[in-house]
């Protein structure tokens, strides 16, 4: 019975500590103390037998109160034994930016809202506009996370973009806004559709972000880094014209459109030989 009542006193929460893993520019005004208050800890509680995501939900919903905690990421509480905690931290990014109602919510790549903006101006290095996403919220607070249809598909493109080596600077600096929708190919299969409008005035079309998002963005940057408009707004190839049967296209009222497939069933651009193809916008 003694060793059982110094083994529980032992392994009993007895301190916690907070680390950060990113930068701390919209946290630096909190102390470690508040966040481990707000978490509620159950000292002296074995860490054995302890519920740790009661805490992380503690510090999440806390938002309510203090707007400041919504930029709090908790990646997981670790156990250091015999009886710390330590709340491992990362500051969440201001994403994108998702019109609702009046208002837009600046979001992170999870669509939790950080911060609302009554307006917002779409330059490069600021949140890319979400557009297409089928919000499903009468009443949106600083701290939730949006509902909607293509949650999964924005944090996928973020993370598509990411594994291609372009991170949210890169991303912002680049692209101006995204659109979901919906495609079908030719015997009727539904597929989820990005639109990209970039701040070059390009426009990207992905017919098929379900699969092989990562390949295909790859491909997307390779296909774009050999193309270039000229003084009359058309896109060339290689410094040469892209036309097929004598028809140009014009940045202004044509979008790269990159099918299902990345390297099948595609219409070549004569003698740019293009995999892709050009569509009015």
């Amino acid at each position: 019975m003694l060793i059982l009542l110094l083994m529980w006193t032992m392994f009993a929460l007895s301190s916690v500590e907070v680390e950060y893993h990113s930068s701390k520019i919209k946290l630096a005004g909190l102390t470690d103390k508040e966040i481990i208050d707000v978490a509620k800890f159950e000292y002296g509680r074995s860490v054995f037998f302890d519920k740790k995501d009661k805490y992380i939900k503690n510090i999440e919903n806390y938002a309510a109160q203090n707007e400041t905690f919504a930029y709090i990421e908790v990646v997981n509480i670790e156990t250091v034994f015999p009886n710390k905690y330590v709340i491992h931290v990362v500051e969440r990014e201001e994403v994108y930016a998702v019109q609702v109602g009046e208002n837009y919510c600046i979001c992170d790549e999870n669509l939790r809202v950080l911060r609302k903006e009554e307006s917002i101006d779409f330059k490069q290095g600021r949140p890319i506009l979400l557009e297409g996403v089928n919000v499903d919220a009468s009443e949106v607070q600083v701290g939730d996370f949006l509902d909607s249809t293509y949650k999964a598909a924005s944090k996928n493109v973020y993370e598509a973009l990411i594994a291609n080596n372009k991170d949210l600077l890169d991303q912002q600096g680049l692209f101006k806004s995204y659109k979901f929708g919906e495609t079908a190919d030719k015997i009727g299969n539904n597929y989820t559709s990005l639109t990209i409008e970039t701040h070059s005035n390009w426009t990207y079309q992905i017919n098929n972000v379900d699969f092989g998002l990562v390949n295909k963005i790859q491909y997307l940057f390779a296909i774009t880094s050999e193309i270039a408009v000229d003084d009359d707004g058309y896109f060339t190839y290689n410094g040469q014209p892209i036309e097929v049967d004598g028809e140009r296209y014009n940045v202004a009222t044509s979008k790269l459109v990159f099918d299902n497939d990345i390297l099948t069933d595609y219409e070549e651009v004569s003698q740019a030989k293009v995999k892709c193809y050009f569509e009015d916008k």
